[in-house]
């Protein structure tokens, strides 16, 4: 039980056992938090037809929202849909008495469209490939109570 038969590097690993990893995470993570507590919460924007062309959210517990998702079709891009469906995943999360909200994101995607919200930037990390400045973004947002920013 204690020796290591094989270490193993792979570039193509097996679903299987990415599924055992997967599990094992699961398992410690239940006995250490209560992810019962965590519920998702999602907004979306539609089209006159109902199609959705855009979504925000993810999940909060407590008083922590993290922000999976900011999502707009192409074609509706360049409107304010992100930033309504920033103040409207703000609004909801207020009624929920959220007061964190965090996200990542890589500067190819929308950074100023986060930071225009409110959203500061706590952390960089360079390096990433195609000699484009690819910087991915962890960033947040505080509320007070009374949801102001902070």
């Amino acid at each position: 039980m204690n020796h290591i038969d094989e270490w193993q590097v792979t570039d193509a690993p097996d679903d299987a056992d990415l599924g055992v990893v997967d599990n094992g995470l699961h398992t410690s993570n239940l006995q250490a938090a209560d992810l019962d507590a965590v519920k998702p919460i999602a907004c979306f924007a539609r089209s006159a037809d109902g199609a959705v062309i855009g979504r925000c959210g993810d999940a909060h517990g407590g008083e922590a929202c993290g922000i999976q998702q900011v999502w707009v079709n192409a074609a509706w891009r360049r409107r304010g849909l992100g930033s309504e469906l920033l103040t409207l995943l703000e609004m909801a999360a207020r009624e929920r008495r959220i007061t964190e909200f965090y996200l990542d994101t890589f500067s190819f995607k929308a950074p100023a469209l986060h930071q225009r919200a409110g959203f500061k930037v706590a952390f960089e990390i360079g390096g990433f490939p195609d000699g484009i400045v690819k910087y991915k973004y962890l960033m947040r947002k505080t509320l007070n109570k009374e949801g102001i920013d902070r």
